[in-house]
């Protein structure tokens, strides 16, 4: 199994820096060849998303109940680029409305647990909110975000190990 984590830029409105995000699909915001008939983020022969280990989901939404901490369950898209600014923002908007959060690892680690069949999720906390000052406030929060990760997956690999 595998437990991605780290950081992420906060699309969903209730969140805020340090508040935790839970995948329960990946896919790429960047990737575009909607010409050959894929939909917006996939790639030939792949599926659209990389849907997350329920069994994987359930743990993490239970140490988070545990730690009383806010979080949001959903989609989190990956690219090749950090957001900071209304283009970039506006177009992940547009094509993936649904979306909670936004980095740049965990879709191409979904991608490979899906290649090869092993469960994952993606837990990851909230350094900034992907906008105009993305770029101020992640370097003055990552630390939060990072203590609050490391949180998290203390917590949730005490739980898978002990059930």
């Amino acid at each position: 199994m595998i437990i991605n984590t780290g950081s992420a830029g906060g699309l969903a409105p209730t969140l805020k820096v340090g508040d935790i995000v839970v995948s329960d699909e990946a896919r790429y915001h960047d990737a575009d060849v909607t010409a050959f008939g894929y939909e917006y983020g996939q790639l030939p022969g792949c599926p659209a998303g990389f849907k997350a280990d329920d069994k994987l989901i359930a743990a993490a939404e239970a140490c988070i109940a545990e730690l009383n901490l806010n979080a949001v369950r959903g989609l989190i898209v990956s690219g090749d680029a950090f957001i900071n600014g209304s283009v970039g923002l506006a177009k992940i908007r547009h094509n993936f409305p649904q979306a909670i959060a936004v980095e740049m690892e965990a879709t191409a680690i979904a991608h490979v647990c899906h290649n090869f069949n092993v469960p994952f999720v993606v837990v990851r906390a909230i350094s900034d909110v992907a906008d105009q000052q993305s770029h101020l406030s992640f370097d003055e929060f990552l630390a939060v975000a990072a203590k609050q990760s490391s949180l998290m997956v203390e917590s949730l690999v005490q739980k898978l190990a002990h059930g």
